[in-house]
């Protein structure tokens, strides 16, 4: 549930004009469904500074009304989900003031 909604977090594959096996595997990306009512499409999800196009399994969350996702636990890093999908990261400074700086307290 994200602003009160239900949503499915899919990790598929990207439309290719050619499809070319010797890369396939970095043609996937994160994707957010809300399933409504009404069902909406998919917003593929987004951070610039990424290493690859192509990383996955990022944990969404809702937090003072804010999407988020634990894109990597170590280093702790979150971003903000935007409305089309794009990321920001949120600063350790931004972290701590919202209470969601928990890596410490998961690597005990």
């Amino acid at each position: 549930m994200l602003g009160g909604e239900l949503h499915v977090v899919v990790n598929s594959g990207r439309t290719q004009a050619k499809i070319d096996c010797a890369t396939a595997h970095r043609q996937r990306a994160m994707r957010l469904q809300p399933l409504g009512p009404p069902l909406r499409p998919p917003v593929e999800l987004a951070w610039a500074a990424a290493p690859e196009a192509t990383d996955r399994n990022w944990l969404l969350f809702e937090h003072g009304g804010r999407r988020l996702v634990l894109y990597s636990l170590q280093p702790h890093i979150v971003l903000e989900v935007g409305k089309r999908g794009a990321c920001t990261m949120l600063s350790p400074r931004a972290r701590l003031e919202h209470g969601i700086d928990c890596a410490a307290k998961l690597l005990i």
